[in-house]
């Protein structure tokens, strides 16, 4: 009071103020580590917890920036990226009761996409290499790499009335007639591009 006269304490009460809720920071992603542009690739990661024992949602992080980020949802997701380059992917974690609680950025996967490159014959011989043929229907022995859809043979170095079919890595071809030394031009193509030309030569014996 005025004259500073105190009182006793008065009884004792407690409280306890729960934990503010945390989010724990997800796994390193696992997913291919090198790819091309235009196609799909997935990657998972996992891990987290509310430490409220809420459920969590995951965000990814496509560059490894924070320009670039995924919609809150799954622990795996799907990215095509439109452009080569290396880029550093990573993942967060948010409450899905209280969004405002976000973990911290998981540690982050290397990731090399480049632009899909035009098929290439890497082996061409005609007939597995013989030297001569008695018949006019040869095989035209070859591997590509870079999955090629098409090729086209033809004894015309500028493929004068040839056609593209479907690629096969022997496919029958006829020569023209007459005994002699004959040259087969040989080349494959993808939606990509198409390839160098190769050749082989064969002689044709016989009537």
């Amino acid at each position: 009071d005025t004259a500073d006269n105190e009182s006793n304490f008065s009884n004792e009460v407690s409280a306890t103020t729960p934990a503010a809720e945390t989010a724990s920071t997800p796994n390193v992603l696992t997913g291919p580590a090198s790819g091309t542009t235009g196609a799909a690739y997935s990657f998972t990661t996992g891990g987290s917890s509310s430490s409220l024992g809420h459920s969590v949602q995951y965000q990814f992080d496509w560059k490894g920036d924070g320009t670039v980020l995924s919609s809150w949802g799954s622990v795996t997701q799907s990215r095509i990226w439109t452009a080569g380059g290396t880029y550093q992917v990573r993942a967060r974690v948010r409450c899905a009761t209280h969004t405002t609680v976000v973990s911290n950025w998981s540690s982050s996967l290397s990731v090399t996409i480049s632009a899909p490159t035009s098929p290439t014959v890497t082996s061409f011989a005609i007939d597995s290499g013989a030297s001569i043929t008695r018949a006019r229907i040869i095989t035209l022995n070859n591997s590509a790499s870079n999955k090629p859809t098409y090729y086209m043979a033809s004894e015309s170095s500028s493929f004068v009335g040839a056609r593209w079919l479907v690629y096969s890595a022997a496919p029958k071809f006829t020569l023209s007639a007459g005994a002699g030394t004959k040259t087969v031009y040989f080349k494959v193509w993808s939606s990509v591009g198409e390839s160098p030309v190769v050749s082989d030569t064969i002689v044709l014996v016989g009537p």
